[in-house]
């Protein structure tokens, strides 16, 4: 990573200087030396300071190795990239859903903030459109939380808790894209995994203008990293050791592209690259050269590469025909493709319920707000008030209003914000609303089930009638409040 070469280069150097300083026959040019050293180790420094300025985010890497399905539909497509087969749906838009789960605490603490998922599909959105690739992606059902604090802290397939999860059919929606949000997985941003066909992203490498969801993407349709083949060889840095236990290709991809076909990524559009770790743009080294003894100039613009974020702005051409392609064949047979509405939804919403500083039973809190033209879906989130960060609550809906029940477990005698956005499914991007607190109190059941016994409701189920039979010694009487499974209220009534 870009901290370790830093540190290990900068090491390297003291060692240097204090070898040099133990020689009792120090010549002048040992001393010339030396105060050149610490010249350039002075202007290293600065270098370095600046760098980081720039790109304060952790220097992570992508886990994803492409299967060998992948890399041999890629060949396959290379040698036949102009075939109908290919190409017969280019001109049409795909929507792909993506399915959302997001893992937190056993607490149900810690969860990756819906704001920043959606920023990661209006990104998406805007660089594909942009690319002009033909894929538009959009949040398909409710939002799915995962408590399971070994996951949330270890993401990778490694951990057992982890790959039973995200193989689960219980979680695993077929016919989308999977995507598990989790906060940790030691020593990446995210990877796909061709096996589970699922993307990882850890909190901090996700949300507006990051490019690691981008990136993953690019793998979920078969495009290996521009410098493919040199995973795990070397650091970013200037040099030319090689790591330990590791080796070059045998056969790396050449500066002048004579086996650009065959070698690397396979793409002739996009430079060769040696660099399988964070690095800084421009890149400028006359150490790294090909097996010609040019150097190696690599492309910093592009998604697949392992540029810092804010280098990265594009796919290359090459590479936004493979996507097409495989989004064509292997990606056609099982992705939903329903058509989503991609205008823009410029109103906010004003919320009804609760009203302000409103107390609510923990089991039971009814939501309300206005309709907004245009928008044809609300996503609903409600915070803990101590700690914006943490949302416990979410709901995706059609209609205006929702409703937090038990099976939600709000906690009792806690200050909780709720916040409202309308979207389109195809462009969820746009204001949330002001946020309106309320509180809440011990749970109605707690009360309710000490007071009331033999309580049925027949017949079950009902369509235009239904009794309700109980026996109570509460003469004050009850409120009968009958909710659908939308959550939408139908009926409130006084018994």
């Amino acid at each position: 990573m870009k901290f370790t070469f830093k540190k290990t280069f900068l090491s390297r150097i003291f060692i240097y200087i204090c070898q040099t300083k133990k020689s009792k026959n120090q010549t002048n040019q040992n001393k010339q030396m030396i105060k050149k050293t610490f010249t350039y180790l002075f202007l290293l420094t600065l270098l370095i300071s600046k760098v980081n300025a720039q790109d304060s985010k952790p220097s992570n890497w992508c886990g994803t190795t492409l299967s060998k399905a992948q890399m041999d539909w890629l060949d396959e497509y290379q040698r036949n990239d102009a075939s109908p087969h290919y190409r017969s749906k280019a001109s049409k838009t795909v929507y792909v859903p993506i399915k959302a789960h997001i893992i937190g605490k056993n607490d149900g603490s810690g969860y990756y903030a819906v704001q920043n998922l959606l920023d990661d599909i209006c990104d998406l959105n805007m660089r594909y459109d942009r690319d002009s690739i033909g894929i538009h992606f959009f949040l398909y059902e409710d939002i799915q939380y995962i408590n399971n604090t070994a996951f949330y802290n270890d993401g990778s397939q490694s951990n057992p808790m982890a790959y039973a999860t995200m193989n689960n059919p219980k979680y695993h929606r077929p016919g989308a894209l999977n995507m598990f949000f989790v906060q940790n997985s030691p020593g990446l941003c995210g990877y796909f995994s061709p096996g589970l066909d699922v993307v990882v992203i850890t909190g901090s490498c996700g949300g507006k203008n990051q490019t690691t969801v981008t990136h993953e993407v690019g793998h979920y349709f078969s495009l290996p990293h521009t410098f493919n083949g040199w995973e795990g060889v070397w650091s970013a840095g200037c040099d030319t050791l090689v790591k330990t236990g590791m080796s070059k290709p045998s056969n790396p991809e050449k500066v002048d592209g004579s086996n650009c076909h065959i070698a690397g990524d396979k793409f002739c559009d996009t430079r060769a690259d040696y660099l399988p770790d964070r690095w800084n743009c421009p890149y400028v080294c006359s150490l790294r050269k090909d097996p010609n003894g040019m150097v190696i100039h690599p492309d910093s613009s592009l998604y697949m590469s392992y540029a810092n974020d804010y280098c990265t702005t594009r796919f290359s051409h090459e590479q936004r025909g493979a996507m097409q392609a495989n989004y064509n064949t292997v990606r056609s047979g099982y992705l939903l493709n329903l058509q989503q509405n991609a205008n823009a939804v410029t109103g906010v919403t004003t919320i009804i319920e609760p009203q302000s500083a409103a107390d609510h039973p923990a089991d039971y809190v009814p939501l309300q707000w206005n309709k907004v033209a245009g928008a044809e879906k609300y996503l609903v989130a409600i915070y803990n008030k101590t700690n914006p960060t943490n949302q416990v609550w979410s709901r995706i809906t059609t209609d205006t209003f929702a409703s937090v029940l038990a099976s939600d477990s709000l906690k009792p005698n806690l200050l909780y914000n709720v916040k409202i956005m309308a979207f389109n499914p195809g462009h969820p991007c746009n204001s949330w609303s002001a946020a309106r607190q309320f509180s809440t109190s011990d749970a109605t059941g707690i009360n309710a089930a000490a007071s009331v016994s033999a309580f049925k409701i027949y017949p079950n189920p009902a369509s235009n009638y239904f009794l309700v039979n109980y026996v109570s010694e509460n003469v004050k009487g009850f409120t009968l409040t009958v909710i659908d499974l939308s959550g939408r209220i139908v009926l409130t009534k006084s018994i």
